[in-house]
């Protein structure tokens, strides 16, 4: 979902918004919809306090912002099944709001698969969150460190949902010194510990609990398997 105007993914209060479908084997847009809170010759005439003349009227919406993804992802994937075609897996971000909606219309199951660049924001976003509780052990370097760390472990194991779950888990270990889960091929102590030195060091316990824990909502089973798939969404293409 595309907005004319949206601060940051924490204020919406845009008159307008776009949503696309794209097929995901084609890249080619199957559905669209736009949806509009405004109009300009209503506020026109509005202004002047006198009875809207005759127009056609522009707006189609009367909730909120936030509330335009859902409406619109819902009657998108409903006018392509009315083509006959049913719609089986949807790839999009982590908005539960959407998808509840998506199910509540459709009458038949649907899959939702995680977008992979979605994943590594998300990723990004607890970090700086977790900085503001560890301000002086949560350093930038790390927070550098730990995304490259986790975009390496999600690409590298790409349909390899138990690798790609063991790497995952070491990254914290690693960052405290502790190698036993660690691969070679992107561990320099594994292969050769007399001459490693650490990118960053982290000692904070507290600190290695919360990041063990952030780490662990990406490696439960059925998360792991989604994630798996490293799949971005077309809509960031597009856009």
């Amino acid at each position: 979902m595309g907005w004319q105007k949206r601060e940051s993914g924490r204020k919406y209060n845009s008159k307008s918004g776009v949503g696309t479908l794209i097929g995901d084997q084609t890249g080619k847009v199957v559905g669209r919809g736009i949806l509009s809170s405004d109009c300009r010759v209503c506020t026109f005439w509005k202004a002047k306090n006198v009875e809207t003349q005759e127009h056609k009227c522009t707006r189609n919406w009367f909730g909120s912002a936030k509330g335009m993804e859902p409406d619109v992802g819902a009657r998108l994937i409903e006018d392509v099944e009315t083509k006959n075609c049913q719609v089986s897996t949807v790839i999009m971000d982590d908005d539960t709001t959407t998808m509840a909606r998506i199910r509540r219309t459709i009458q038949h199951p649907i899959k939702k698969l995680s977008d992979t660049n979605h994943i590594k924001s998300q990723f990004n976003n607890k970090l700086w969150t977790l900085k503001n509780t560890f301000k002086n052990d949560l350093t930038k370097p790390a927070i550098t460190h730990l995304n490259r760390c986790f975009s390496f472990a999600l690409y590298s194991n790409k349909n390899h949902p138990e690798s790609m779950g063991n790497d995952l888990k070491a990254i914290v270990l690693h960052l405290y010194k502790e190698h036993d889960l660690c691969n070679k091929k992107w561990c320099s102590y594994k292969r050769n510990p007399d001459k490693y030195r650490p990118t960053v060091s982290l000692t904070s316990l507290p600190l290695r609990q919360k990041l063990a824990e952030i780490i662990g909502e990406y490696t439960s089973g059925y998360n792991i398997e989604k994630i798996s798939l490293c799949i971005n969404k077309r809509g960031r293409i597009f856009s």
